[in-house]
C-alpha cells in the first residue's frame, strides 16, 4: 500500500463489521467479523514504524492489561501478538503514533461497524478498497472524549517492540498483567 505523507486534518470514514464476503465456514451465520488484527495487517508495511495506544470499555483482565500496556506504547506486531485473533470487543479505541504525531484512529463501535479517522490518504484508500461500504463520517460523530489529545506520557514508546521479543526467546518475566 503507498501511503502519503500525514498531514492536515482527520478524515473519518465508518463501515460494517460483519461481512458477507469470504464467509468463514465454521461461523454459525456464514459471516465473518472484521478483527482488529485484520485491520493491522491491512495496513501493510506502514502500520510496522507506528506505535499504538488502547482504550476498551470492556471488564477484561486481559484487555484491560493490554490497555495498561499501551500506555507505554506498543508497536504493530508487538500489538498483534497481544490481542488474541477473534477479538471483538464491544466498545475499543486504538490510536496509532508516528513518534508523537496521531496518524490513524481506530473506533470498534458496538461490535457492529468500525470508524476509522486518519490524516494519510494511502490509509484511507486501503480501507476504501477492502471494505467498499465505507462511508464518511461527521467529526462531531466521534469527539465525545478525544483521549488520545491527552499529552503522551514521558518517555513515550521507547520500551516497543522489547516486551513481547523478549518473552519470545525465553525470558521469564511476566508482562504487567500476568499473574506472578
Amino acid at each position: 500500500m503507498e501511503t502519503g505523507a500525514a498531514s492536515g486534518a482527520m478524515e473519518r470514514v465508518e463501515f460494517e463489521a460483519w461481512r458477507d464476503d469470504d464467509p468463514v465456514p465454521w461461523a454459525p451465520t456464514g459471516r465473518r467479523y472484521v478483527t482488529v488484527n485484520e485491520l493491522l495487517v491491512r495496513l501493510g508495511s506502514f502500520g510496522m514504524g507506528l506505535t499504538w495506544r488502547m482504550r476498551a470499555d470492556e471488564d477484561d483482565d486481559w484487555l484491560s492489561g493490554i490497555v495498561k500496556l499501551s500506555e507505554g506504547g506498543v508497536g504493530t506486531l508487538e500489538l498483534l501478538a497481544l490481542l488474541p485473533s477473534d477479538l471483538q470487543a464491544v466498545n475499543a479505541d486504538f490510536a496509532d503514533y508516528a513518534g508523537t504525531e496521531l496518524i490513524i484512529l481506530l473506533r470498534e463501535f458496538d461490535s457492529s461497524s468500525w470508524q476509522l479517522a486518519t490524516v494519510d490518504p494511502g490509509v484511507l484508500a486501503e480501507i476504501r478498497r477492502s471494505f467498499p461500504d465505507t462511508t464518511p463520517l461527521a467529526a462531531e460523530s466521534w469527539e465525545e472524549n478525544p483521549w488520545w489529545d491527552e499529552p503522551l506520557p514521558e518517555g513515550w514508546g521507547e520500551q516497543t517492540g522489547r516486551r513481547v521479543v523478549g518473552r519470545a526467546c525465553g525470558e521469564a518475566a511476566p508482562l504487567p498483567f500476568e499473574s506472578t
